[in-house]
């Protein structure tokens, strides 16, 4: 009998172990990604086909404040389960920029604090708005996103157009 119960209590702990570990990255981009912006663990290439998504940029109306950066689906019928984004200048290629916390938007520090936001749930969602402020920062910016679909349905690069900040043309 305490045979069969260390056995049960074996089998519960060891699926408590691999349920957390394939749950936990649902709502967080781990560090390591911030370099090659591949999602960790997927077992999959990304797609190469065009993205069904895309990325809109809102500069506000008032100076120094933040901009709208919307993720998006082109059909509502194909939404996305999570995606990691940051600020490159376009010229650099440095990182630019902070993103805000939200309900929907954690951040993470990839080289500085709030250098790239990420999911905060893998609830599939059609549409996200992020906060980027851009500090004291003056140039040209684009934004770029890994997008995941699904498990193995990604999308790495998918880029918004050229946004002029601090007056540069």
């Amino acid at each position: 009998m305490a045979s069969t119960t260390l056995g049960w209590t074996r089998l519960v702990w060891v699926c408590a172990v691999v349920v957390m570990g394939v749950s936990g990255r649902s709502d967080r981009v781990p560090p390591e990604a911030c370099d090659g912006m591949k999602p960790l663990g997927h077992g999959a290439e990304p797609q190469i086909s065009l993205p069904p998504y895309y990325i809109d940029v809102i500069p506000p109306t008032v100076p120094n404040q933040a901009f709208q950066v919307v993720l998006a689906a082109d059909d509502p019928s194909v939404p996305f389960m999570g995606f990691f984004i940051k600020a490159f200048d376009e010229i650099t290629g440095k990182v630019v920029g902070s993103f805000t916390r939200s309900s929907d938007v954690g951040t993470i520090d990839c080289g500085a604090s709030g250098f790239g936001a990420h999911h905060t749930s893998s609830t599939p969602k059609t549409s996200v708005i992020l906060n980027w402020q851009p500090s004291d920062y003056t140039g040209s910016v684009s934004f770029m996103a890994t997008v995941v679909q699904s498990f193995s349905v990604y999308w790495v690069g998918v880029v918004s157009p050229s946004v002029a900040v601090g007056g540069i043309i």
